[in-house]
Order: structure tokens, then sequence, then C-alpha cells
């Protein structure tokens, strides 16, 4: 009898075992659920967040892609209006730089999660998109631009 009461209790101790390791196993899967759901939480928002920024800038910039707004600047080099040139430039630009900002401050707001993987690239990111702004406005003479656009549309339109 002996024997067969220690073979009860090893099974017994197996089946508590068993059963503590399917509720640590549990305990764990619940803590690397909360984990995984912290950084996909942000990827979630950051897509949601990006795709409200897209609904905005198509409300106030009339639908406007990249390839649009560039046409918008060759359209109105064409016709020989520099000032429009130079505004569809500066509100491109513009629209870039208001879409650096609410994600830098996206960033910013989830900071305690990223801040490791994400030092510096934000406020470099800005501070160039500035820099090049500022160099590509007083480099660009938009008048002179005009007018050979104007010239070659002349042209063009002789030849044909």
């Amino acid at each position: 009898m002996g024997v067969l009461d220690a073979n009860a209790q090893q099974q017994e101790q197996r089946e508590v075992h068993l059963s503590s390791g399917v509720s640590s196993m549990i305990k764990e899967t619940w803590l690397e659920s909360k984990k995984i759901w912290q950084i996909a939480g942000l990827s979630i928002f950051s897509h949601l967040a990006m795709f409200s920024m897209t609904v905005i800038t198509q409300s106030f910039a009339g639908h406007l892609g990249d390839l649009s707004l560039t046409v918008c600047v060759a359209n109105e080099l064409g016709a020989g209006n520099a000032k429009g040139a130079k505004f569809a430039t500066i509100v491109s630009l513009l629209i870039s730089l208001v879409v650096g900002l609410f994600l830098a401050g996206i960033h910013y707001s989830a900071q305690l999660h990223t801040a490791e993987f994400f030092q510096g690239i934000w406020a470099g990111m800005i501070s160039e998109t500035v820099v090049q702004t500022l160099r590509f406005d007083n480099n660009t003479r938009y008048g002179l631009q005009a007018k050979k656009a104007k010239i070659h549309i002349t042209k063009e339109a002789a030849s044909t």
C-alpha cells in the first residue's frame, strides 16, 4: 500500500505542478500581450493620426498630393505668375512643416515608450525642413523662372 500511496502522491504533485504551470503560462501570456499592445497601440494611434492629417490636409489643400502641388507650381510658372508660384511653393512647404510638427507632437506625447529609439530625430528633421525652405526660397528666382516658362510655352504653342 505504501507504494500505491507514494505513486498517488507523485501523480497528485504532477497535476498540481501542471496546473500551476498552466496558470503561470496564462499569466505570462497576459503580461506579454499587455507589452505588445503598448507598442501596437502606439502604431495604431500613429496610423489613425496619419489618416486624420491626410483628411485635414485634403480639406484645406483641395485634395492636392505631391504631384498636384508640383503641377500647381508649374502652372503658375507657365502662366508667368511668379507670385502665384512662390505662394504655391510656400503652401506646400508649410503643409509639410505642419505635418512634421504634428508628428513631433505625437512623438513627444509617446516619449515614455520610444525615447531611446528616436533621440533627436524629430528636431533634426524639422530644423532641416526649415533650413531647406529658407534656402530654397532664397535661391529660387521666381520672376526669371516665370519668364523662361512663358517663353517656352509660347515657342511650343507657335510650333504646333
